[in-house]
């Protein structure tokens, strides 16, 4: 509720009436000329500044208040979604260090159901991405190395569908560690511009 005192009255005799929210009237008279009033409570020019500041502070109050419960949720959900972000980073990295130390598939999937807590098909999905994504890295640095520019990379995976082929083509993800027969078998098929 906003608080904005309502002033009325006549300037002339340095008497107003003020209204502070709707349930109180007050009668604000300069010192030394109190008017009293059945209905109204008389107070000097001192007082209701006094009262009109305590009012601003616990707006203020309130409003400090409100502010922090909602930045401590913004806080807070981002502490959890951090929090997410470094578990999956956590399971990539034991992934990547798993293949890398050529550890047989079925025992990927042990090690990281026992280590992360993760469900043995959730474990072998997680396996199946970071071989995906280990595919997409290789075959941009493949095409790098051959002197091809980033945009022509970018260009080249737009119009192959590269992304999209990968995570639902097996025989692709079969060749996620050879970079060089994956772009061969990905020049196999016929882009998309090229087919109208």
């Amino acid at each position: 509720m906003k608080v904005e005192p309502k002033i009325d009255g006549d300037d002339s005799k340095g008497i107003k009436e003020v209204s502070i929210f709707a349930s109180a009237k007050y009668r604000i008279c300069p010192k030394g000329k109190p008017e009293n009033n059945v209905n109204m409570k008389a107070i000097d020019l001192a007082t209701a500044r006094d009262m009109l500041f305590d009012l601003f502070n616990r707006g203020v109050t309130v409003v400090t208040e409100t502010c922090s419960e909602v930045l401590n949720d913004i806080i807070s959900d981002e502490r959890i979604e951090a929090f997410d972000q470094g578990i999956e980073i956590g399971v990539e990295n034991t992934i990547r260090a798993l293949i890398d130390a050529s550890v047989h598939e079925d025992k990927m999937i042990t090690a990281i159901q026992k280590s992360w807590g993760l469900s043995r098909e959730d474990s072998a999905q997680k396996i199946g991405s970071v071989k995906r994504k280990i595919a997409l890295e290789g075959l941009e640095e493949y095409l790098l190395c051959k002197g091809k520019s980033k945009f022509a990379v970018n260009k080249f995976k737009q119009e192959y569908s590269v992304i999209i082929r990968l995570n639902h083509d097996e025989s692709l993800i079969g060749l996620w560690d050879k970079p060089e027969k994956l772009y061969a078998k990905l020049l196999d098929w016929v882009p998309l511009k090229s087919r109208t």
